[in-house]
């Protein structure tokens, strides 16, 4: 089932010893990664979970709070993911964030200015 057929006594799975997975996407172009993207290592640069672009501040500093926060615990490894804005996060994910937590989120980054 997850070997190839070649019906070889010996060695039932004569692969590239990759996984026999290259790296090509359904129409055989190649695959690239698109996200979205985690920050969850403290110290490292938070990334965008859209684009990957890092930002000038670490995962665990007082300068996250600049941006839009979102924790996905929905697998065993929490996945912890930086928007420009809570905006930004609902068009991505495709939900609707309620307005009292986009007025919060709003009146502390005028008040981090």
């Amino acid at each position: 089932m997850y070997g190839n057929n070649n019906n070889n006594k010996g060695n039932k799975n004569k692969g590239n010893n990759k996984g026999d997975k290259d790296n090509k996407g359904k129409k055989g172009e190649e695959y690239v990664f698109r996200g979205p993207f985690s920050s969850n290592v403290v110290g490292l640069p938070i990334v965008n979970a859209i684009t990957g672009v890092k930002y000038p501040w670490n995962v665990g500093s007082f300068e996250e709070n600049h941006l839009w926060k979102v924790v996905n615990c929905t697998r065993f490894t929490p996945m912890t993911y930086f928007y420009d804005s809570p905006e930004q996060h609902e068009a991505h994910k495709r939900v609707t964030i309620d307005p009292e937590s986009k007025a919060a989120w709003y009146t502390l980054q005028r008040n981090l200015e």
